[in-house]
């Protein structure tokens, strides 16, 4: 059962727009609930936590299917998502629960700056925000009492997904975990081998596309940085329709850590519809590939690069690529509320430290200064104040996040894409004896970042179809039996 069923594709575009500005979903209404502000007693206020509930496709004896929110800065609407044909296909409840501290789910009012109350935003709370909800629907729909609960969630939501299936196994029964971080080892840079991990991935999936095309980009840093440093900023400017020349060493590297950002995120966003927070075109890393071979110039990559982004980076200067603004911060970015995600970075979701490039691939190396943990720290996290960064063997053994724990849980499947760099440091194999109930890897050809989790596009890949079916397949075997 497609979403097209229920709202035409355009609309299905529009209402994201529209949902990203006011928070309006076009099918169910969004409802709150009083939540705890502490689970561990320490504060005894609550506080008004939205979610979403449809019996639509419910049939007593279906699972209860849950989608966790995530970094979102507005409601994640549950039309949008895969999870309403999942519920029709398996006669489910479906319900998504709003992540504390983002949209409107706020213990202590509107959230303007980094001085806000975040004691709080804890794995802990988080996670027991979804146990509680959980009880309440069951409350208000006593038919699904004794519900088989799975739930599911992508990126920073799958990463959760996996951790309540880890947890809170009592409450949760199965969860399938779109494009789950698993190795968060950036709090042990630099002695860690997953240090590089994003960009040598993405220097792979470019390399697997076009190995002409990667070449081209790996010898476009040298010669930009001899242009720009011997003068001739204007020659990189024109060559890349920029808004303003870069003039020193300094704005070579923010240049270069910008289009290098905005590459990677063009392999993980690569979506068959074009997202208007990010390029105006459809498959953007395919159309780069495609229209660069046209060209001998060593600029073609990050040139097309340029002109298939300038138009949604920055609205204001459409006819030009605007780098000094961060420019490719906004591809696939848009939505997240980044004040309260970054405080999550700095403290049980430590990846924002990690991602530095080194010598080799297709990206520039970043200079050393960039390259020591603790500057990463300073600089993400000291507007939080004095916080703490969870190493991943505290988060091993409070949270059991290690390789071995995954290995032994039941009921749970990872989905993971080509595209993505996730991928990279999701997890591996697993061990397969033909038990329907070991955990599963399931990685698809052609696929981006959560493309699973979302409603279906035209021009979706079979790997992806192929991810949902399986999803309402594994749905299917842990509430039924199998």
């Amino acid at each position: 059962m497609f979403l097209s069923k229920f709202l035409p594709q355009a609309l299905i575009l529009s209402f994201l727009t529209i949902a990203s500005a006011a928070g309006y979903c076009p099918l169910y209404e969004v409802q709150l609930y009083d939540q705890k502000i502490d689970h561990a007693g320490n504060h005894n206020g609550t506080f008004k936590q939205q979610y979403q509930l449809t019996q639509d496709y419910y049939k007593p004896g279906g699972p209860l299917i849950m989608y966790q929110g995530a970094e979102n800065g507005y409601f994640s609407c549950m039309e949008y998502l895969s999870l309403l044909s999942y519920a029709a296909e398996t006669e489910a409840l479906l319900v998504g629960l709003n992540h504390r501290y983002f949209n409107e789910s706020v213990p202590f009012g509107p959230i303007t700056n980094a001085s806000y109350d975040w004691q709080y935003l804890t794995l802990d709370n988080v996670m027991k925000d979804s146990v509680e909800f959980v009880r309440f629907v069951k409350q208000q729909v006593p038919a699904a009492a004794n519900a088989t609960t799975i739930v599911a969630g992508g990126s920073y939501g799958g990463f959760l997904t996996m951790m309540l299936r880890l947890n809170h196994p009592e409450t949760f029964h199965g969860a399938i975990a779109s494009a789950a971080p698993v190795h968060l080892e950036c709090a042990n840079f630099p002695n860690t081998t997953y240090q590089w991990v994003q960009p040598d991935y993405v220097s792979n999936v470019y390399e697997d596309l076009s190995w002409e095309i990667a070449q081209s980009i790996n010898q476009s840093w040298t010669v930009m940085e001899e242009m720009i440093t011997k003068g001739n900023g204007t020659g990189v400017q024109d060559e890349l329709n920029l808004c303003t020349a870069p003039s020193n060493a300094t704005d070579f590297f923010s240049l270069q850590n910008v289009l290098s950002t905005g590459l990677q995120r063009l392999s993980q966003f690569n979506y068959p519809q074009a997202q208007a927070s990010s390029t105006n075109v459809s498959l953007p890393l395919n159309h780069l590939i495609k229209h660069a071979s046209n060209s001998t110039s060593v600029f073609a990559p990050l040139k097309e690069y340029t002109k298939i982004t300038m138009s949604t980076v920055n609205p204001a200067t459409p006819d030009c690529y605007d780098w000094t603004t961060g420019g490719s911060a906004a591809v696939g970015g848009a939505g997240v509320s980044m004040l309260s995600f970054g405080y999550i970075f700095c403290t049980y979701f430590p990846l924002t430290t990690c991602g530095a490039t080194r010598p080799g691939g297709i990206f520039y190396p970043d200079p050393p200064q960039a390259l020591t943990y603790e500057a990463g720290v300073a600089a993400n996290c000291a507007a939080y104040g004095n916080v703490h960064l969870w190493t991943p063997q505290e988060l091993s053994h409070a949270y059991k996040l290690n390789d071995q724990s995954i290995a032994n849980m039941t009921n749970i499947l990872f989905t993971l894409g080509q595209y993505d760099p996730i991928t990279g440091y999701s997890v591996g194999e697993f061990e397969t004896d033909g038990d329907v109930h070991a955990p599963r890897r399931w990685y698809a050809s052609n696929t981006a970042h959560t493309q699973d989790i979302v409603a279906w596009w035209e021009g979706d890949s079979q790997g992806v179809m192929d991810q949902r079916n399986a999803s309402v397949a594994y749905i299917k075997a842990w509430t039924y039996g199998g």
